[in-house]
């Protein structure tokens, strides 16, 4: 969230919501803290990877209407939407982790899910920092991707494992 933090000024100043600046943070983390352990109970219901679909789609709903906001209630909105979706990307990406790596590798994807998630916010932060708009740039996450890819290849001694 430190992200938010470096840029919130410029947002505060671009919505003229100056007063109102701790929603900024606040109405994300609330909703995806809130709805992180029913997005666990729901992949236990339903399987994570159709779950995986939806939670995408709220969290880029969310940031497309916060980055085109241009008011404070719209850009609350966007944020809750991402929040919502970000409560499940977190708790999906650490169950798929789980059920798809053997226990020696298991290690090793928990620590690149963690290294990229933080890369993924400061980018467009630091990108757009310097008094541009803050509207969000659409390549972050394909980016960070492409970076765990290109120099990690996680798919190098991949075995799959049974869960019976």
């Amino acid at each position: 969230m430190s992200g938010m933090t470096m840029t919130q000024s410029i947002i505060a100043a671009d919505l003229d919501a100056y007063e109102n600046v701790m929603w900024f943070t606040s109405s994300y983390l609330i909703v995806m803290a809130s709805l992180a352990p029913l997005v666990g109970r729901l992949a236990m219901i339903f399987s994570p990877g159709n779950l995986v679909l939806g939670s995408a789609i709220f969290f880029a709903a969310g940031a497309i209407a916060s980055s085109q906001a241009r008011t404070f209630g719209f850009f609350v909105f966007g944020r809750v939407l991402t929040g919502v979706g970000g409560g499940g990307v977190i708790t999906l990406s650490m169950i798929l982790i789980l059920q798809l790596t053997s226990k020696k590798r298991r290690g090793v994807f928990i620590g690149l899910t963690n290294a990229v998630r933080p890369g993924t916010s400061h980018v467009p932060t630091i990108q757009f920092a310097d008094g541009q708009p803050f509207r969000d740039s659409p390549l972050d996450f394909q980016q960070a991707l492409l970076f765990m890819v290109l120099f990690f290849r996680p798919w190098d001694g991949y075995v799959p494992t049974s869960n019976s």
